[in-house]
């Protein structure tokens, strides 16, 4: 790289570092304003290897709702898996697939 590549290269992280900043602040502005008026943010925990929304059937559903929200819940991890099943085995027959097709 020439010196003035890598000059405008290092302007243009300044800069963007600087919006980021700019952006935490706000963020950290709003956050503290709705904790001021009274709203709780609940604690993301969900998934637990990469938290990003909070998930909780027993403490935010009724009791009443609680059973079809589980069913629910159970149905949409089997269609992910069942989802995921299926296109990792396409994916793994496809090599075959394509020297039958050349035969």
């Amino acid at each position: 790289m020439h010196a003035h590549q890598v000059a405008s290269k290092e302007a243009m992280l300044r800069k963007k570092e600087a919006e980021l900043n700019k952006k935490e602040k706000e963020l950290k502005a709003l956050e503290q304003r709705l904790k001021d008026n009274g709203v709780v943010l609940k604690k993301k925990n969900w998934p637990i290897c990469y938290p990003l929304v909070h998930h909780d059937i027993q403490g935010d559903i009724p009791e009443r709702s609680r059973r079809v929200v589980r069913e629910i819940y159970a149905c949409w991890w089997v269609s992910c898996s069942g989802w995921e099943v299926q296109t990792t085995s396409e994916r793994s027959h496809l090599p075959f697939i394509r020297a039958c097709a050349c035969a």
